[in-house]
């Protein structure tokens, strides 16, 4: 009782300080003490009336950190609710509750991502309205599977598997796909796993199989590896070093030779991701897991779901632009599978229509997951795009093609491809030196 007697009397010396200093009436003087003896009655917070209130929100700002702190908890104690409501065999992708995002000191959280609050200024406050949004986005998406993905799957996994089981499997895939897909279609998704040659040497190909059905018409490859705006001119950008902080598709060991093969086959190569993406490294800004049994886990702020809902409309944006420009093309849209499934939150692919869309997915080989990504058998084959959001069901199958639309849209894809493995040196020019003896 003594501390709030003695904030009582520094709070009157200060309102009459106050008073002196910009006329404040004796009569205010006497109102304001008598706000400040109720509060301290009723156990509230008391406001200082000369305080400005924080937006439109009639809050101060010690009061608005207070209410973001409270909201933030509790979303993500509903989050954490949500992933222990998960059915057994069932999972979601790539998405956990979080806790606060980690704000490096020097890296500036993109306004895009709280423009509803634009008078949000410090990290803190940041961190927990983000944090909000990014759990409300997992409840979101866990309901989202709860009332049609996995219902869907948990019904036709048996005829999935039937027909699975009953595939020819060709000899050339990528050659097959390319003479399969419908000629209505004007956006192809091409979904991949990144940080593997062969997927890159696999879309080399396609385009070059694409080229050779449609000999006359414009095909243009739009990809989430380079920045929105640049197009591919034959050379990585002279300041490239001054802009982005990370772009995959300027590395010469990575993305370059697609983007060559690309200009040969007269198919112009243009980036989706904005700029304000690359520019912030992974380590620099990111959501520690919430669950204390994913306890070291994290999820960069560009990888979450909230950074994945802001790239696929930044995407969008970029290929219905250029779409309206150009009707009759047809877009080789090439990013990672998260972006593009059917079934994927935020997908790309829900955003077009049905009709003109095909989505192939293409993966490594189970050996070459294990040996690069250090996985289990059983790991491995959990990567299979099937087994995204359903862990059952049986599908040993490098290639797989639904030919029943309505078939791909429960399974997430029209297409897929597990490659085999790259052959070394020596049984390269072993297979050259059959196929030259016998012709």
């Amino acid at each position: 009782m003594k501390k709030y007697i003695s904030l009582f009397f520094i709070l009157m010396m200060t309102a009459a300080a106050h008073a002196q200093t910009v006329g404040t009436t004796a009569r205010e003087t006497a109102q304001l003490a008598r706000q400040v003896e109720r509060a301290i009655a009723e156990g509230n917070a008391f406001c200082i009336p000369w305080m400005q209130t924080v937006g439109d929100t009639g809050l101060y700002s010690f009061q608005l950190s207070r209410q973001l702190a409270r909201e933030a908890s509790q979303a993500r104690r509903d989050a954490l609710q949500a992933k222990a409501s998960i059915p057994p065999h069932h999972k979601a992708l790539a998405t956990f509750p979080a806790s606060d995002l980690h704000i490096h000191k020097h890296v500036v959280v993109p306004k895009a991502l709280y423009e509803a609050v634009p008078y949000l200024t410090r990290k803190k406050d940041i961190s927990r309205y983000v944090s909000t949004q990014e759990n409300q986005l997992y409840i979101q998406d866990i309901e989202r599977l709860r009332q049609t993905v996995w219902p869907q799957l948990d019904e036709a996994l048996p005829r999935l598997e039937r027909l699975a089981a009953t595939l020819k499997q060709p000899k050339d895939p990528l050659q097959f796909i390319a003479q399969e897909i419908p000629s209505s279609i004007n956006f192809l998704l091409v979904g991949d796993l990144h940080g593997f040659p062969e997927t890159k040497q696999a879309v080399s190909s396609l385009l070059s199989h694409l080229r050779k059905r449609y000999p006359a018409k414009q095909i243009i490859l739009l990809t989430e590896f380079l920045p929105k705006g640049f197009v591919w001119k034959g050379q990585v950008p002279e300041n490239y070093q001054e802009l982005p902080m990370y772009v995959p598709g300027f590395e010469r060991e990575g993305y370059i030779p697609l983007w060559e093969e690309a200009d040969k086959q007269d198919i112009p190569v243009a980036g989706l991701e904005p700029t304000t993406v690359c520019k912030i490294p992974n380590e620099k800004i990111y959501f520690d897991s919430a669950d204390i049994n994913d306890i070291g886990m994290y999820r960069p702020l560009f990888a979450s779901a909230l950074g994945l809902k802001y790239r696929n409309e930044q995407f969008m944006q970029t290929i219905r632009f250029l779409h309206e420009k150009r009707p009759h093309a047809l877009f080789v849209i090439y990013a990672g599978d998260g972006h593009l499934s059917y079934n994927a939150p935020f997908s790309l692919a829900r955003e077009l229509k049905k009709e003109e869309t095909f989505t192939l997915i293409i993966n490594p080989s189970r050996q070459r997951l294990e040996e690069v990504l250090n996985l289990s058998p059983q790991q491995s084959r959990a990567t299979h795009p099937l087994r995204d959001f359903i862990t059952e069901g049986n599908f040993p199958q490098n290639f797989l093609y639904w030919q029943d639309p309505s078939l791909a849209q429960i399974a997430g894809f029209d297409a897929f491809i597990q490659l085999e493995s790259p052959k070394s040196e020596t049984e390269k020019k072993f297979h050259i030196h059959m196929e030259e003896n016998n012709p």
